[in-house]
């Protein structure tokens, strides 16, 4: 820009197009924080407000970023006036409970007709909103859970109400009563392994099995509820679990009734 076109701009500000920065913005206090930034690496340059030299419209910001927009409002001070170098910059506020909201539409979030108290009802409106729709989630998300805690009770109960007509007679009913209460709980059985005979009176004989399970630990726990419940028919007295990476082992025992011998 001339000295001419300086003139012509109806400012009485002090410009040198070779030596001054163009700041594209009307807020002078913005035009002091860009100017104590920037003084410290670019000495002997100036630093003026677009408002300083004159009444210019407004460029259209189309933009997709604060940054986008800054770019558009430093080439259009570039345009309208002669400078070596024209900075802008452009920001806004960023809720990340409304997914970025309002970004760069902060200035205008009430419309175009907005103003800062307008926009900040309308922010805190939607942030209402949205925290509403979290609570609604969550609540639903609880009633999902309790039907399915209610659905697992209601099945455990059906199983251990069939406990009290078991009897245990031999080895395989004792096995038998284990495999139905893995299957129950949503275990898999991999392994069983032969009895062991602890003790024997009587003609009572405390034996004990290894079964080797997998599944979740939710199913294990389970398990565990069922054998709760049919404590009369197992012994867990020398009972053992062991969790690995291979599944639960579980060592459980019965007592079998044999042949009674009497010695004459």
């Amino acid at each position: 820009m001339s000295q001419d076109n300086a003139t012509n701009q109806n400012t009485n500000v002090a410009f040198d197009p070779n030596k001054t920065v163009v700041v594209a913005t009307g807020n002078t206090h913005k035009l002091v924080e860009i100017e104590a930034i920037l003084s410290k690496v670019m000495p002997g340059i100036s630093f003026v407000a677009l408002g300083q030299l004159g009444d210019f419209p407004d460029p259209e910001e189309n933009g997709k970023t604060f940054r986008d927009n800054a770019l558009i409002k430093a080439m259009a001070a570039l345009d309208e006036v002669d400078c070596v170098a024209a900075i802008a910059d452009d920001s806004g506020l960023c809720v990340d409970a409304l997914n970025g909201e309002p970004g760069i539409f902060s200035a205008r979030y009430a419309g175009e007709d907005g103003n800062d108290e307008k926009n900040n009802e309308k922010l805190l409106k939607e942030n209402k909103k949205e925290l509403e729709v979290k609570i609604e989630n969550v609540i639903s998300e609880r009633e999902e859970r309790r039907k399915e805690i209610q659905s697992d009770y209601e099945q455990i109960q059906i199983i251990t109400g069939k406990l009290g007509l078991l009897s245990m007679k031999n080895e395989s009913e004792f096995k038998k009563m284990i495999y139905v209460f893995t299957r129950e709980s949503g275990l898999k059985m991999n392994e069983i392994s032969k009895s062991e005979t602890l003790w024997e009176r009587n003609g009572y004989k405390l034996k004990y099995i290894h079964f080797t399970l997998y599944g979740s630990l939710n199913n294990f726990g389970k398990f565990l509820y069922f054998l709760n419940k049919s404590r009369k028919f197992i012994d867990t007295s020398r009972m053992y679990i062991d969790l690995t990476g291979e599944g639960f082992k579980i060592s459980l025992g019965f007592i079998e009734k044999g042949k009674i011998v009497v010695k004459n």
